[in-house]
């Protein structure tokens, strides 16, 4: 049977780092990737509090406090995972009210700058691929090359 990507943890933090949405799936997919089960399940928090405040029990009402957000990612399926979480895994819609814009980011913008930043904090390099620490180096690549672009 073919693997379909499935949401492992979703972390939304705003540009602050303030305001974050952060959850874990439970239960875990019992065919993961050998990626997933390796590294990916292994980094997983399951239960305990992420460090720092989750002011945000669900996602949509974080994304719905901001007017026009931005909504970053390093791979094009993390957009369709995010709608899928938002839609309540297919039995929800999607309020039409809710837009926002979507970026991708290429090797030669920001995730050359993921690359630094995992390179100069070997902490963080230890947890890579922890949805956690993956928001905070993406928002600080995203700082590097001026921010808010469309």
């Amino acid at each position: 049977m073919p693997r379909v990507a499935q949401l492992v943890k979703l972390v939304l933090a705003d540009v602050s780092g303030q305001h974050r949405f952060y959850a874990e799936r439970d239960p875990l997919s019992s065919i993961p990737s050998d990626f997933v089960r390796e590294v990916v399940y292994s980094l997983l928090d399951r239960g305990l509090p992420p460090a720092g405040p989750c002011l945000h029990r669900c996602p949509m009402l974080l994304l719905a406090g901001f007017e026009d957000p931005l909504i970053q990612a390093d791979a094009g399926e993390d957009f369709t995972l995010l709608l899928h979480a938002l839609s309540g895994f297919g039995r929800l819609g999607l309020p039409q009210a809710l837009t926002w814009r979507q970026v991708r980011f290429t090797f030669g913008d920001v995730l050359m700058r993921i690359e630094g930043y995992f390179e100069a904090r070997p902490e963080a390099r230890t947890r890579r691929h922890d949805a956690m620490v993956d928001v905070g180096a993406l928002r600080w690549a995203f700082e590097q090359i001026g921010g808010n672009r469309a």
